[in-house]
């Protein structure tokens, strides 16, 4: 695939050209190649260079909807945020594959992330841990792709811990994506939940919000609510450690 040391290899199916996709980092530098396989045997194409410099990880899927790739790298972001961060760009692939501008996934990202293509609603849904001042906790965008750009909405929490390894995967029968990660803090167990995608970012209305009282609160009376993300002080008898579900 490259004649110099290559990393951060990732590979996908492009099915409306019978193709292979491998995106990988060489040289400080983010590279697509595309592949046909005959029996037994892989043919590479051309590398395109489409990142040009300090690009250290890669990840590629394929939107069958769009009929285009999403290439992800971890590179330095000289612009925004002066570090390295996660960037997206959409990749039309082909003889001559062109590619759009860069994106930003998250200005405070670290070099984890798993992909997958909501076919239902044809998003790409992004799960990736965030950096030190995030707390390392696993999170999810969901990107929309229009021409040779994609956008992403607002990040999900899947968890306030820290988080080493995580990947996800799209239910198109159930219409939900699975996210899987570790947590530090649970002594590094695995832990699974479902979302949808088409509500990551707006998943708490009038209706459906749960959370536990921050003080008591008299029949008919107003008073505060602590909803997922926040701390609540007003609970006794618990044991330290220890899960509770309500």
């Amino acid at each position: 695939v490259s004649s110099t040391a290559g990393i951060g290899f990732d590979i996908c199916w492009d099915p409306d050209r019978s193709e292979i996709l491998i995106s990988y980092a060489a040289s400080s530098k983010g590279y697509v190649v595309a592949g046909t396989i005959s029996g037994t045997t892989i043919t590479l194409g051309t590398a395109t260079e489409l990142v040009s410099q300090y690009c250290l990880n890669t990840w590629i899927v394929y939107d069958t909807v769009s009929d285009k790739a999403v290439f992800f790298t971890y590179e330095y972001d000289f612009v925004v945020a002066s570090s390295y961060i996660l960037m997206a760009r959409v990749l039309t692939t082909g003889a001559t594959p062109t590619v759009g501008s860069p994106t930003n996934l998250d200005t405070s990202t670290h070099s984890k992330l798993a992909a997958s293509i909501d076919t239902t609603n044809n998003l790409i849904l992004t799960t990736y841990r965030a950096a030190f001042g995030d707390g390392y906790y696993p999170k999810t965008k969901v990107g929309t792709i229009s021409g040779t750009t994609i956008t992403f909405g607002s990040a999900h929490t899947h968890h306030q811990g820290k988080c080493d390894y995580l990947t996800n995967v799209y239910h198109p029968y159930a219409d939900k994506m699975l996210a899987v990660y570790n947590i530090e803090q649970e002594g590094d167990g695995a832990f699974a939940d479902f979302a949808s995608p088409t509500t990551l970012s707006t998943n708490l209305t009038a209706d459906n919000y749960i959370g536990i009282a921050a003080e008591a609160i008299a029949d008919a009376a107003s008073g505060s609510i602590n909803i997922s993300g926040h701390i609540n002080t007003g609970q006794t008898s618990l044991a330290e450690n220890d899960i509770y579900y309500v």
